[in-house]
């Protein structure tokens, strides 16, 4: 099935053209190969919390707010927590997780 849009005849569906527009926007937004990204959408395993990352939905494209360099891949709970300091030990990690990535980048 194609689908028109205001100038042009599309020649995927729309259900099949999402998925790939998202993977064009991460590659845009943060700089990366189309390897590289499906590679992060790969993993399983959040690195700061080690929960289990199933589905696309749950995996967060983490970056550096200041230079807007990519990071890792994040679950949503560490991605939305990464400013607080709720948990002592949480935080410890949080820390190095940065510090790692702030040599490896240069960004804080």
């Amino acid at each position: 099935m194609f689908y028109r849009s205001k100038d042009k005849l599309h020649g995927w569906c729309k259900p099949c053209a999402r998925p790939y527009n998202r993977l064009k926007f991460r590659c845009s937004k943060y700089k990366l190969t189309l390897e590289e990204v499906l590679f992060h959408l790969k993993k399983e395993q959040c690195p700061l919390c080690d929960g289990a990352l199933r589905t696309d939905q749950e995996k967060k494209f983490d970056h550096c707010p200041n230079s807007g360099r990519f990071r890792d891949v994040l679950c949503n709970t560490c991605n939305i927590a990464m400013g607080r300091k709720d948990n002592p030990e949480w935080d410890r990690r949080a820390t190095a997780y940065r510090e790692y990535h702030a040599e490896r980048h240069r960004c804080l």
